[in-house]
């Protein structure tokens, strides 16, 4: 390859490395329950976007008011513009034996391929609101 197009070549890379990042659209948004509250309770979980298609994904700590915002590369950069499986990975109580403490979320949640849960993620800032139910209580 000749040195000129090696150089072209370097600074297209270049170029295309620097602007990683670029394009991301920012994204906040909260998690409530079913009658609207805020999922307070879910303090410390994190929310996960997850795009097969884009092959890309983001997430979220969930703070005090249920409020999250999507990081990806940077803090609170956001995902590209696309749409989002969405899954809740719920921060719970480790026991010195090593169990886990009760969860509060239907398991079903964790995973965003079953949770239900969708994101529209498209140009300019964006919040969402998710709905997220709880585990059904044992009978």
């Amino acid at each position: 390859m000749p040195a000129a197009r090696r150089c072209l070549a370097a600074a297209a890379l270049a170029a295309a490395l620097a602007g990683c990042g670029k394009g991301f659209q920012p994204v906040s948004g909260r998690l409530v329950w079913p009658d609207g509250s805020a999922a307070g309770e879910l303090k410390g979980s994190q929310v996960v976007f997850e795009s097969a298609e884009l092959r890309f994904s983001g997430r979220g700590a969930v703070g005090p008011a249920g409020e999250f915002t999507i990081t990806s590369v940077n803090p609170d950069d956001g995902v590209p513009a696309g749409t989002y499986k969405v899954g809740i990975v719920e921060e719970r109580k480790v026991f010195p034996d090593g169990s886990l403490g009760p969860g509060l979320l239907d398991e079903r949640l964790y995973d965003p391929e079953k949770s239900g849960l969708t994101a529209a993620v498209t140009a300019g800032r964006n919040d969402v609101t998710l709905t997220v139910a709880r585990k059904a209580a044992k009978k």
